[in-house]
């Protein structure tokens, strides 16, 4: 059954604010705007829902609002893709998405055999776009519809000698090899990695700039490691203001994959190999937040949880505790055997 909107009216100045009431099955919401225009914006958008708007146009317009809050430029075709991929046949209007008809759009997803990732990551998005068209705390269609499977946490990832062959195998393939290594040795997403220009490139290739990734966290510089300076430096000086790989995310996945067979390692992926540059760095004694940072993360929680591989800091820890002993002077006694004479 198709929601009931019984009306909106406003707005309506309330001292500093400007109020909406909005009637919807029954219910009598307020809403508040600190400006009038957001107000009515809010009002024209409703009552083109009221009045049949098809889904088409309202993912457009919620695509454009979230382009406006100055997210990465993939992100909008990421989103859009998947809501394509749950509502592969997109009904003609918003109100004919019932909750039955998500429900079995969903389970129609799942049994194509897509990773639970993709299929949970649709739903997801899906609930966002019915949130954000119907107001925040409002019902959607897809409240009653469960994800099923259980998210895998992390990518496969190489140890440090296959991640030794791995460079060295990159190293013969000129500028395709030169964007896998970027992967693994800057931990870049593939989709920062095919956003590189020449002008990112700075200090003789000794630093590159991110301006644009997945969140405002992804701006950052990083140091790139002498091994790939000479290369980079080349390609940036020929590339000037034009992107370095001028190709899709898809290429940098595709030639990761061709150089892991050529240096005979273990299956991995871009985002892989991010991860192996995490857990290497944490092993080696760095710590959460300096890895974070690295990844172009908030903070260390989703770097532990999704990226370091388990037990990689306890060894980091394990190593010092190690050293420190072995430096100790066996001639100098305990501080503890000390404080008991």
């Amino acid at each position: 059954m198709a929601r009931k909107r019984t009306g909106i009216s406003g707005p309506f100045k309330h001292g500093r604010r400007w109020r909406v009431v909005r009637q919807e099955d029954g219910t009598r919401r307020v809403l508040s705007f600190e400006k009038e225009e957001e107000a009515q914006a809010y009002i024209d958008e409703w009552r083109a829902c009221a009045e049949g708007e098809t889904v088409r146009d309202a993912m457009e317009r919620w695509l454009k609002a979230v382009a406006s809050r100055g997210r990465a430029p993939l992100t909008v075709p990421t989103l859009r893709n998947a809501v394509a991929r749950i509502l592969p046949f997109l009904p003609a209007k918003l109100d004919d998405v019932t909750p039955a008809i998500a429900g079995r759009a969903y389970a129609d997803l799942v049994a194509t055999g897509c990773a639970v990732d993709t299929h949970r990551n649709s739903l997801n998005t899906a609930r966002s776009m019915w949130q954000f068209l119907l107001g925040k705390g409002a019902s959607t269609p897809w409240d009653a519809v469960t994800g099923v499977g259980k998210r895998k946490k992390g990518k496969p990832q190489l140890t440090i000698d296959e991640s030794r062959r791995f460079l060295s195998a990159a190293l013969e393939h000129g500028d395709r090899g030169l964007a896998a290594a970027i992967c693994l040795c800057l931990a870049l997403r593939a989709g920062e990695v095919v956003a590189i220009t020449g002008r990112d490139v700075d200090d003789g290739g000794r630093l590159v700039w991110i301006w644009d990734g997945k969140s405002e966290n992804a701006r950052r510089c990083l140091e790139v490691p002498d091994v790939l300076r000479p290369a980079l430096q080349a390609i940036a000086s020929e590339a000037g203001d034009r992107r370095l790989f001028p190709y899709s995310r898809g290429w940098v996945g595709y030639w990761v994959g061709e150089i892991r067979t050529a240096a005979n390692v273990r299956k991995v992926s871009p985002h892989g190999l991010r991860g192996t540059h995490a857990t290497i760095a944490a092993a080696a004694g760095a710590t959460g937040h300096l890895v974070a940072a690295a990844l172009g993360h908030a903070g260390p929680e989703v770097t532990r949880e999704h990226y370091i591989a388990p037990g990689a800091e306890r060894s980091a820890t394990a190593r010092k505790l190690g050293t420190m002993f072995e430096n100790r002077d066996p001639k100098r006694p305990s501080d503890h055997a000390s404080s008991r004479n």
